[in-house]
């Protein structure tokens, strides 16, 4: 049986796009908050209380946030271009991604191309989601919005 949650989705949106190496975020299941450790520099709980051990986090009331990685919205952005009924942009998005800098130079792309863009981020906002609900049912988790 799933354990309910309470959070705030717009938070776990953040957190899966900001997801970094450097940094580990945690749900805590209790609370419906989330901490944040930096493998750099400690971190701070969901109270905003200074963490310099990340064993804490090992208790059962926190899930860590796997958040996305970079081959994730890489593809992402491949998938996104290849529905892309614009020809002309479709071509140039897709050499982007043959060259280095690919991530900078597909955001610079579609800044001049305003409707696109826009298409871009709803897209985006949509993987993410579908990412969000796969790790709450990987967790065995169920997600009750505030």
């Amino acid at each position: 049986m799933k354990r309910k949650v309470v959070a705030p989705l717009r938070e776990l949106l953040r957190v899966f796009e900001f997801c970094s190496d450097e940094m580990t975020y945690y749900l805590n299941i209790e609370t419906g908050k989330v901490a944040m450790y930096s493998n750099l520099s400690g971190g701070f709980d969901e109270k905003g209380n200074e963490i310099k051990n990340k064993n804490v986090f090992a208790s059962n009331n926190y899930v860590e946030i796997s958040g996305t990685h970079s081959y994730e919205v890489f593809r992402d952005m491949e998938r996104f271009a290849e529905r892309m009924q614009n020809l002309a942009l479709k071509e140039k998005l897709e050499a982007v991604f043959k060259e280095r800098g690919a991530f900078r130079r597909f955001k610079g792309l579609l800044a001049n191309y305003p409707e696109e863009q826009i298409n871009w981020l709803t897209f985006r906002k949509k993987c993410l989601l579908e990412r969000i609900y796969e790790w709450l049912d990987d967790n065995d988790l169920e997600l009750e919005q505030e």
